[in-house]
């Protein structure tokens, strides 16, 4: 059976409620496994111009879910222009547009798209 295979069998038994009894075991170590691949983001994976999107490891929290695109490189970070800003994040032009204020990110809070 191929990883394929595998997946779609496990996507089956989640959808169908087979697996209720372990999702909160399934949850953790989908979490876990997730933390450990985000360590691996590096600086040099983004590029000027790419997608990313707000996960939840923002403190943010109704920036979650929100998308944008990386604007600047900083040594660490990186600097992103929201496609829909609210909040603190928005800014308004002389004739009234809303746009997105530029803002340093760290990678951590981030998933490319």
């Amino acid at each position: 059976m191929n990883s394929l295979d595998l997946y779609v069998e496990f996507a089956d038994k989640l959808d169908s409620g087979e697996l209720d009894s372990k999702l909160t075991e399934i949850k953790k170590l989908v979490e876990e496994r997730y933390f450990a691949t985000k360590q691996k983001v590096k600086i040099e994976d983004f590029n000027v111009g790419d997608r990313v999107s707000i996960n939840n490891r923002c403190g943010t929290k109704y920036l979650i879910g929100e998308t944008a695109t990386v604007t600047d490189i900083r040594r660490t970070k990186i600097k992103i222009s929201f496609d829909n800003p609210k909040g603190r994040f928005a800014r308004t032009d002389s004739v009234g547009k809303i746009y997105s204020a530029e803002v340093i990110v760290p990678l951590e809070i981030v998933d490319k798209m």
